[in-house]
């Protein structure tokens, strides 16, 4: 005999735990009670002693630490405990496998990413756990990426989540942001630095002074002429550059970056770029005085003040004459040739090189006259137009070459427009170019040279200018060759790089006279038909293009709404009575063509008399217009045409677009 079965007692929603790539261990990851699968976390944390690796080596502890599982912050926020995560954090373990030195350090990050509050007010509460996590800055030895990427991870937590506490605890200890400075080729240091000092984002405008009372700037400097790894050279310029940037026009400077443009530290800033220093070095001093120039430019060009200053005068005396000296006679001279796959290059044009047009090309932007005397002095327009037509294939030095020209030519004045006819032979060097480049192409497969393009562009502008300029006007007239050149050549590829890629615009052509067929001229599609047979007096009320102004219309809600407003009152003004006017609908006399190719002719029958306002103002539309029945029902089952009888002569339009008129006139009315 077989009893029933009992009824299961009801039980509460399973948890499971489960071991990526692994089995579950019941006697180490799980605990069952009544039925009930419990988390490992709180079982290794039911114990008088928690063991802190076994909790990190669990699968689930960041997951539970993200979901606030009490118990484990609790446990997590004690100062023991966030020590010895701080020390996992910046202390990867050697002693043991790869494994298990990867695993603690990482997950030991991660809790701290995990924001949570009890965990990071504990780290200001014993600063001792702070000290510890700075103290990775006083290695000596080369430290470990992963080690650099956990130490990024939880300061910037400390950055974005407990900023002002952060910061009074680096004022109590400024010797930590100097310890930065000198770690700087660590690309993570360097953005933690950047956002401690003037990263405006993170807390905004904040007073710098006791970033410059540490003497951050000198150190700073100090790594940026050092020798050895250029990442120090590198990283230093992005932070200067910075700086330079965090001003905004309008506002004051910060501290710091009055004492960056102070004439004792911007002297030897200056004295790295123009001295014998490594080529990265001088690089990177360079950029970051051309962020200083730019921003003198900015406030010259508010205030409108012609006045220089310390700034600018080191930049002439310090930087200009290295940078002469390296454009005419360059170091990458020793080189010798470099094999392209267009040919050789000798020498190269090199880096530090490149830098030197771009500051060049800079002060040339400043409306001051000691620039433009000093660019008379050194002969930099000359130095730049000759080394444009030495390297044909470098379009970045064209681009900048062609900038000067075209700043020089709009706003240079009189002694720098003098000195690029006149030393630059600017003309001259044009034709010239011009000339090399028609040699080339004679050659078989051989492209044009790189710069055609730019000196195009230059001749171009050249010839707009002189029709206001006598002077310039009367230099061209002088040039030999410069008419031939306009006329043979640049004149038509202005006119061919004038002409839209891909065709003509998507337009609607409009009829100017009533006599001309409104409907018999669209090429634009259903929607054109549409919109053609809506138009008035030459005015489109869609989105399209004007042909004769070539220029885009209005959208077509807006314009429907202007023209529907427009004729309104239009026929209201024509006609005493804006019914009067009839229109006779026959429906014997469209032929429908089958869009398969065969016609049938409709059979005739009875005409209708309407009431309708359009007669005038619709003439190619509604008057007269004759449509079958049989028509009607053709034309919602095709995509054929209709041949319609507007009184005057028949037309051929799409079948869809009669329908769009039948639907228009019964929805107007």
């Amino acid at each position: 005999h077989r009893h029933p079965p009992l009824l299961a007692k009801a039980r509460p929603p399973v948890r499971v735990s489960y071991r990526r790539n692994s089995v579950m261990s019941i006697e180490e990851d799980s605990l069952f009670d009544d039925g009930n699968v419990v988390d490992t976390i709180d079982i290794l944390l039911e114990t008088t002693e928690p063991n802190l690796e076994k909790i990190l080596n669990n699968d689930e502890v960041i997951q539970e630490c993200k979901y606030m599982n009490e118990r484990l912050t609790s446990y997590l926020s004690r100062p023991e405990v966030l020590k010895q995560l701080i020390h996992y954090t910046v202390h990867i373990p050697t002693d043991e496998d790869s494994k298990q030195a990867d695993r603690c350090p990482y997950v030991a990050s991660e809790l701290f990413a995990c924001e949570i509050t009890t965990m990071l007010d504990g780290l200001y509460e014993n600063e001792s756990t702070l000290d510890t996590l700075f103290g990775f800055l006083d290695r000596a030895k080369s430290i470990d990426p992963r080690t650099s990427g956990y130490f990024s991870k939880v300061v910037r937590v400390l950055i974005q989540r407990t900023f002002q506490r952060l910061e009074a605890y680096l004022k109590k200890h400024p010797e930590i942001i100097l310890k930065m400075a000198k770690k700087i080729h660590l690309y993570v240091v360097m953005e933690i630095l950047v956002m401690v000092g003037w990263d405006t984002t993170v807390s905004g405008e904040r007073d710098a002074k006791w970033l410059a009372d540490a003497l951050l700037i000198p150190e700073l400097l100090r790594q940026l002429e050092s020798k050895g790894k250029s990442a120090t050279h590198e990283n230093t310029c992005s932070a200067l550059q910075a700086l330079v940037r965090s001003w905004s026009p309008g506002l004051t400077p910060s501290s710091l970056l009055i004492d960056l443009e102070s004439k004792s530290n911007f002297t030897r800033l200056a004295s790295i770029a123009g001295g014998k220093n490594e080529v990265s070095a001088k690089i990177g001093a360079i950029k970051v005085i051309r962020e200083v120039l730019s921003r003198a430019q900015v406030e010259m060009s508010e205030s409108k003040s012609k006045k220089s200053s310390h700034v600018v005068s080191t930049v002439l005396s310090k930087v200009l004459p290295e940078a002469v000296e390296v454009l005419v006679d360059s170091d990458e001279k020793k080189l010798g040739k470099l094999q392209l796959q267009y040919g050789y290059l000798a020498p190269p044009f090199g880096p530090l090189r490149l830098e030197f047009m771009r500051l060049i090309n800079t002060l040339l932007k400043l409306p001051l006259e000691e620039v433009r005397e000093a660019a008379k002095k050194f002969k930099l327009l000359k130095i730049s137009v000759d080394l444009m037509l030495e390297y044909p294939f470098h379009n970045l030095l064209h681009n900048l070459v062609r900038n000067i020209v075209s700043n020089v030519l709009e706003g240079g004045g009189g002694t720098l427009r003098e000195s690029l006819f006149q030393e630059a032979l600017l003309t001259q060097n044009i034709i010239k170019g011009f000339e090399e480049h028609k040699k080339r192409t004679k050659v078989r497969k051989a492209n044009r040279m790189g710069y055609t393009g730019h000196l195009v562009v230059m001749a171009n502008e050249l010839e707009k200018i002189a029709t206001n300029d006598e002077d310039v006007k009367k230099i061209l007239d002088d040039t030999k060759g410069w008419k031939e050149l306009i006329s043979s050549y640049v004149s038509k590829e202005i006119k061919d790089q004038s002409i839209t890629l891909g065709g003509r615009k998507p337009q609607i052509h409009l009829a100017d006279s009533e006599d001309e067929d409104t409907m018999g001229k669209i090429d634009a599609g259903v929607d054109g038909d549409f919109a053609k047979s809506l138009s008035h007096n030459g005015k489109t009320i869609t989105g399209g293009t004007d042909l004769e102004n070539g220029e885009w219309g209005p959208s077509s809600q807006e314009s429907f709404e202007q023209a529907a407003s427009e004729r309104e009152s239009s026929w209201e003004d024509e006609f005493d009575d804006p019914f009067a006017a009839t229109a006779t609908v026959a429906t014997n006399a469209a032929v429908v063509n089958d869009p398969f190719g065969e016609q049938t002719s409709p059979q005739p029958s009875e005409s209708t008399t309407t009431t309708d306002p359009f007669e005038d103002e619709f003439e190619a539309a509604f008057d007269s217009l004759s449509i079958s029945k049989e028509t009607e029902t053709a034309t919602t089952q095709t995509t054929g045409t209709v041949k319609v009888a507007t009184g005057k002569e028949t037309v051929e339009v799409k079948a869809a677009v009669v329908d769009e008129f039948a639907d228009f006139e019964a929805n107007f009315k």
